[in-house]
């Protein structure tokens, strides 16, 4: 077989050319096949938290996980002559038989497992889960007597998976 000077060189430079763009094609697979770090995603759910509830589960935190709560809905609290209340409850600081004494009354209250309720109202919440163990978050009214009234406040409950 006879090969020229000139057929040699352009061998040459189509083989080296078809080199370069199999490589540059084995990176590019490459690439798209290597799944790229997920990005957390945002889940949200709502959940209702009756007047007669004594505490609502919300979501189960497992350790060092968030959960960021947002409020709605309406009770009535079961007192005679009033109206139905949001979150916020009423303008009047609960006694000592009330789950948390001193905030408002008949007002969104939560917990995660069994450290003491604190204040929700009308306001978004961030719950911590600090124990090395999962832990229940809990909603409810702050009620002295739950299950009198009626209604449901509600909860959507936003974290990151």
């Amino acid at each position: 077989m006879f090969i020229n000077a000139r057929n040699s060189r352009h061998t040459a430079t189509t083989a080296a050319a078809l080199l370069l763009l199999t490589i540059t094609t084995a990176a590019q697979i490459a690439a798209t096949a290597t799944p790229a770090a997920a990005s957390p995603q945002r889940l949200c759910g709502i959940t209702d938290v009756p007047e007669s509830s004594t505490g609502t589960i919300i979501k189960l935190l497992t350790p060092s996980e968030s959960v960021t709560v947002t409020p709605g809905g309406r009770v009535w609290a079961g007192v005679w002559f009033t109206e139905d209340n949001g979150p916020e409850g009423w303008n009047a600081a609960a006694p000592d038989n009330y789950p948390l004494p001193g905030a408002r009354q008949y007002s969104l209250i939560g917990r995660v497992g069994g450290q003491p309720w604190s204040y929700i109202g009308p306001y978004t919440r961030t719950f911590y889960n600090n124990s090395p163990y999962p832990q229940y978050l809990y909603a409810r009214v702050n009620d002295n007597a739950p299950g009198n009234g009626s209604g449901a406040f509600n909860l959507t409950a936003c974290y990151f998976v």
